[in-house]
């Protein structure tokens, strides 16, 4: 989800899952919190992607988009993108350090420690 999250386009095949697994460990995937609904609205936060495509096919489906993309004026792209992160971003740094907060506080926690340790050593909690 993090590396989803990070993207301007997504391609994925039909197979394609997305999950939080942090909420498993005991953590919370709090910067999803502050992306997700900025990126498409808070009602859409899990409709995270814009195409969806056969398995086999999604190798060529994506590189035929990157190929629409990569056609278009750099510099306009450039700009375009500029600008819509400017716009979107406006309070981010003050967003991410409280979903970092979010996140400490309860990462920092005996039950979420012990969710963690049991994850590291490959076997379900106690």
């Amino acid at each position: 989800m993090t590396l989803a999250v990070s993207c301007d386009v997504i391609v994925v095949g039909k197979s394609a899952t997305f999950g939080y697994p942090e909420i498993d460990l005991g953590v919370l995937p709090a910067i999803h919190f502050v992306h997700l609904p900025r990126l498409i609205g808070r009602h859409r936060a899990f409709e995270l992607v814009n195409r969806v495509v056969p398995d086999a096919e999604l190798e060529t489906e994506t590189f035929e988009l990157a190929a629409v993309l990569a056609a278009k004026p750099e510099a306009a792209m450039r700009a375009g993108r500029a600008a819509f992160m400017r716009q979107i971003d406006r309070d981010y740094r003050r967003r991410i350090a409280e979903a970092v907060e979010d996140f400490c506080e309860i990462a920092a926690s005996k039950a979420a420690q012990a969710r963690l340790r049991a994850f590291a050593a490959k076997r379900g909690p106690k």
